[in-house]
């Protein structure tokens, strides 16, 4: 008897420490599958941009950036805003599959850059999260 309440009271420590827990101590999420690559910024901004997307209509303001760089899509997205803020950098094969490889974390600059398969036609998303509420850019298919 002594074990179980010792194990319930232990879970109810990790469930209160989790409920409490703001976005802004999340950490870092990242999934990079093989043929994919998460490259800096710079190396990202070498290629062509092909692609701008601005959340709100604020010039240096949270946006997504992708361009074509060395025969693949890179895609980043950036902060823009004072502070640390969850950022996600997020791609697919195909619209409406769950994403491929993305990099979601709280950042106070950018999330991202992932890149595609070298050749590949991908959809690229970002996302920024503002007092709790989220924020999506439209999906964007381009090919390398």
């Amino acid at each position: 008897m002594r074990k179980v309440l010792i194990a319930m009271i232990a879970v109810c420590a990790a469930l209160a420490v989790m409920v409490v827990t703001p976005d802004s101590a999340q950490a870092a999420e990242k999934k990079i599958p093989k043929k994919y690559a998460l490259w800096t910024r710079a190396h990202c901004q070498s290629g062509k941009r092909v692609w701008n997307y601005q959340f709100f209509k604020k010039p240096k303001g949270p946006h997504v950036l992708v361009y074509r760089t060395d025969g693949r899509i890179c895609a980043y997205t950036v902060d823009g805003m004072k502070g640390k803020h969850r950022l996600e950098a997020a791609m697919t094969k195909e619209a409406g599959n769950y994403y491929t490889a993305y990099d979601d974390g709280v950042y106070s600059e950018y999330a991202g850059a992932v890149a595609a398969p070298k050749g590949a036609c991908i959809w690229s998303q970002g996302m920024i999260v503002l007092d709790g509420r989220p924020y999506w850019s439209r999906l964007v298919h381009r090919c390398a």
